[in-house]
Parts: C-alpha cells; sequence; structure tokens
C-alpha cells in the first residue's frame, strides 16, 4: 500500500507530538525506539530491591514465537527499533546468542541488562560473535560489600572479571553501567562516576531512581513502612551533598547520561518521602514498546487499567503497535499524573515535569 501523505498530530491538545502516515484509511504510526523483550521471569539473584526471585512458576519466551517475533520488528517501515532483551537475568536464556544473532542478521540492533554473573569468557565471546551491540550492566557500588550486600555474595567480582573479558574479547559491544541511587551507595555515587570515567571499556553511565521491588505489591507508603524502606535515603543533607558532587562530576565526567536537569530532579524526588514528582504528560507509549515472557505486548505496565494491548502469538507486532486499543492507550497516557519513576528516568524529558 502506498503511502498519500504524512501528517503531524496533537493527542488530547497535548504538545508532546509524533508524526504518523496516513495511508488511505490506516494510521501508521512511527516505529518505537525500543521494543523490550522480557525473556522470562526467573533469575539467580536476590537482589534488595527486586522480587523476581520469588516467582515459582518460571515461563521462558517461546524459541520460534521469539524468533517469529523478532522478525515482524524487522518489517517496521521507517526505522528498526533496537530489541533490548531483559529478564529475570537475561543470560539464563537458552541459546540466547542465537537469538542476538538471528536479530543481527535481520539488521536490528541489539541490547541485553544482565547482572553479570554469566559474563565468563565463552559467554563474552558467544555474545561478540553474534554481533550484539550493547550490554548494560547493574553495578549498584564499587564497593565490593556495599555492592553484594544489595546484589549477593560473589556479584561484584563477576562484574569485574566480567567487564575485563568485555573490553579483551568484545571491543565490538558497547559496555554501559547501571547504578539505582540507594542508601547503601549515596555516599559513593560519584566514585562509581569516576571507576566508569577511568575504565576504557565502559562507555557511558546512568543513574537510576530507587522504586518500590519489581514484582512486588503496591504500598503507596512503601518508603517508610515497608521491608526495604531502609534502602531510601532519608538525610537531605546527604542527600543534596550526593547529588552536588554528582553534578560536579558530571562537568568533567562525559561519560555520565543523566543531564544536570534530570539529576534535579533526582534530587526532589529523593526529598520527597511521602509522594513523588508531578507528571504533567507521558509519551512512552510513542517510543517504547514492551513484550512480556508470554507474549503480552504492553505501552504501560504501571497502570492497572491499561491492560496488554495484543499478545505476539496471535497478532502481527507491527499490527499490535499501530492497533486502536493501542492508540486508546496512548491517549490516556498522554494524559497520566500518575506518579511514574518512568517519566523521571528511562524517558526523561523536562518538559513533561510540572
Amino acid at each position: 500500500m502506498k503511502t498519500k501523505l504524512i501528517t503531524k498530530t496533537n493527542l488530547e491538545n497535548n504538545n508532546n507530538s509524533f508524526f504518523i502516515i496516513k495511508s488511505n484509511e490506516n494510521l501508521i504510526i512511527e516505529p518505537p525506539n525500543v521494543i523490550e523483550i522480557t525473556l522470562h521471569n526467573v533469575c539467580n539473584y536476590k537482589c534488595k530491591m527486586c522480587y523476581f526471585w520469588k516467582n515459582h512458576h518460571k515461563e521462558f519466551f517461546p524459541y520460534d514465537t521469539l524468533k517469529k517475533t523478532i522478525k515482524e520488528i524487522s518489517k517496521f517501515k521507517g526505522k528498526n527499533p533496537q530489541i533490548q532483551f531483559i529478564g529475570g537475568e537475561t543470560l539464563m536464556y537458552p541459546k540466547i546468542e542465537n537469538i542476538i544473532e538471528y536479530a543481527t542478521n535481520l539488521g536490528l540492533e541489539t541490547q541485553i541488562i544482565t547482572n553479570g554473573y554469566f559474563l565468563g569468557k565463552n559467554m563474552v565471546l558467544k555474545l561478540s560473535n553474534a554481533g550484539l551491540n550493547h550490554i548494560t550492566i547493574s553495578l549498584d557500588s564499587i564497593e565490593k560489600e556495599a555492592h553484594n550486600f544489595v546484589r549477593g555474595i560473589d556479584c561484584f567480582d563477576k562484574i569485574m572479571e566480567g567487564i575485563e573479558y568485555l573490553s579483551k574479547y568484545a571491543p565490538n559491544i558497547s559496555v554501559s553501567i547501571n547504578t539505582i541511587i540507594s542508601s547503601i551507595n549515596l555516599h559513593s555515587i560519584t566514585e562509581i562516576a569516576q571507576f566508569a570515567k577511568n575504565n576504557k571499556a565502559i562507555e557511558k553511565i546512568f543513574f537510576i531512581i530507587l522504586d518500590r521491588p519489581i514484582n512486588s505489591e503496591f504500598i503507596h507508603n512503601w518508603k517508610e513502612f515497608s521491608p526495604v524502606s531502609y534502602l531510601w535515603p532519608k538525610n537531605k543533607h546527604m542527600i543534596n551533598e550526593a547529588i552536588n558532587k554528582l553534578i560536579e562530576e558530571k562537568k568533567v565526567n562525559k561519560k555520565i547520561s543523566n543531564s544536570v536537569s534530570q539529576l534535579e530532579i533526582y534530587r526532589k524526588y529523593y526529598h520527597n518521602i511521602s509522594g513523588s514528582i508531578n507528571i504533567s504528560s507521558c509519551n512512552f507509549g510513542n517510543i517504547h514498546f514492551r513484550i512480556n515472557q508470554v507474549g503480552d505486548a504492553y505501552l504501560c505496565s504501571i497502570r492497572d487499567d491499561l491492560d496488554s494491548i495484543g499478545n505476539v502469538e496471535k497478532f502481527d507486532v507491527v499490527d499490535i503497535w499501530q492497533s486502536k486499543k493501542a492508540q486508546n492507550h496512548r491517549k490516556k497516557m498522554f494524559s497520566c499524573n500518575q506518579k511514574c519513576i518512568q517519566v523521571l528516568c528511562c524517558n526523561f524529558e523536562e518538559e513533561n515535569i510540572k
């Protein structure tokens, strides 16, 4: 079907617009920037800020369905989204290197997020040969005891070994660090940034704000009255000092991905133990697409009223992304004022914050 015209449309009078292509009666939305695929719900760690390990019913994305999904992703018009593989612990998916190679051969950019435990020499070589583009490693402290307290015994050493293997055997893979700011590492976040700056293998580091544990029940006042409330930094003086130092470090450290304005928003977020930052709008549904381990696709994984917009076993990925149900969800997300850290972290745009 030939494209007839290109228009720019706002939803619900929101200033955050996105391009759509009008072809006869069909509205074709621009492809997402990132498609996040959850490969399974299992993990080898018992991290303090994540309860994935409590899943007793293990679910793995069916191999053939995964290949079908990746092939359909390669058929988006205009641009190919980046595929971000996550878990659980991503590298626990059997023959993940075959999946990455399949995506690579279709011309797709790939990324995995990992706790680093399985980054031995053989795995690094497999990922490199498969054509993996990016790998992001969760590192919460350069103090061994602190990182291991949050993640588990031997975690720190595994990461350090993995980074060395990536540097030596996989120069084609860009390496990033994700660091969650908590009471455990608040005093040393600048040192983590300096570690990234001084390590030639690491391309960038991104700081993330603490949220309630993944896979946990919603508790409104979890920062004060939950089993993990001790992770929330409560000393405002220490918060200010840590953020100030990080902003100063950013002036000489180009590897810090966060903008100064985002770090200032983080300061406000941590100052407000009873609530969060007010959000004026959310355009996450235009740029990000999530598919879980059973094939259900979502634009938002936070709001209970925004259910799956389709299952990839039954429908084509592109059709799901462009569906009427997806459009309806985008409209609701644009006017959403829910206090969600997604807008503060991965999808940060200053104009979306009140």
